[in-house]
């Protein structure tokens, strides 16, 4: 486990994890993923993963606002078609 230090020391450290986180193995997790070269920096996994959460919530919000409007005999069809057309040459 890697030591680490308050936030309060040498602002902004690459290495300094806030003193009010306190969950190792997702700080473990992220600096691995920026050793690897997966994340450019720390800063960039909480950024991703926030713009992630917020396109999910958009999602959420676009789904109860198709769920309420009920059914669309247009996208019905277009359904059933799509559901019939064989797609082969996909695989």
């Amino acid at each position: 486990m890697a030591q680490r230090r308050c936030c309060r020391l040498r602002y902004p450290d690459p290495e300094v994890v806030p003193f009010w986180y306190d969950n190792d193995e997702l700080v473990e997790m992220v600096d691995r993923w920026v050793r690897s070269g997966r994340a450019r920096s720390r800063a960039d996994v909480v950024a991703r993963a926030l713009e992630r959460e917020a396109r999910r919530e958009l999602a959420e919000r676009d789904a109860a606002i198709l769920a309420a409007s009920g059914p669309d005999r247009d996208l019905d069809g277009l359904a059933r078609y799509a559901a019939s057309v064989p797609m082969d040459d996909l695989d």
